[in-house]
């Protein structure tokens, strides 16, 4: 059984508008580079005051999970996920995004009580310390962690991760189809 790791936005869900939409009904239009750097990055500008920012990100983690329901928008990562676990593979997901936000994404496609969640500023201290055997990731980074860049392809990445786990045996090995 080995040891699985995968980013959650981009790579399993998508919650970019989910985020933005959760944001502007907290009263802050985020601007459009902010997607990428934690709230603390940009919030405190964007709302007008340590305070603003403050309540407009307690109202944000409040419509979060309704908008997540209306604007999340599911990627090939939530079935490979699904599917490892099946395999009786362990899964990680280590994230940018904060635990609560994590959690309720992942809830959107069943693995909020399947995974563990690391969130975190720095991803590699993370994967330094927990050895998977692969990171899925829509954007690469070097790391001692085989970094297996994202591609919203079932089949391509159901190879990319066959090549990691058995890659004596990708040759000879069928294609998987998931059905649906």
């Amino acid at each position: 059984m080995d040891l699985a790791s995968f980013d959650l936005d981009g790579v399993i869900v998508d919650t970019e508008q989910a985020v933005r939409e959760a944001y502007k009904i907290a009263g802050v239009d985020m601007p459009e580079d902010a997607w990428g750097r934690g709230a603390g990055n940009w919030l405190e500008e964007a709302a007008g005051s340590p305070e603003r920012a403050a309540a407009a990100h307690l109202m944000k983690q409040e419509v979060y999970p309704r908008m997540l329901e209306e604007h999340c928008k599911l990627l090939a990562g939530h079935v490979l996920v699904h599917e490892l676990l099946g395999a009786g593979h362990e899964v990680i997901v280590v994230t940018l995004a904060s635990l609560r936000s994590a959690k309720d994404a992942l809830a959107v496609v069943q693995l909020a009580d399947k995974v563990q969640v690391y969130s975190t500023t720095d991803k590699n201290t993370v994967l330094h310390s927990v050895r998977p055997a692969f990171h899925v990731d829509d954007r690469p980074f070097r790391s001692e962690v085989p970094i297996i860049a994202f591609e919203n392809d079932i089949q391509i990445m159901q190879e990319k991760i066959r090549e990691v786990l058995e890659p004596s045996t990708v040759s000879s090995s069928p294609r998987v189809t998931v059905a649906g």
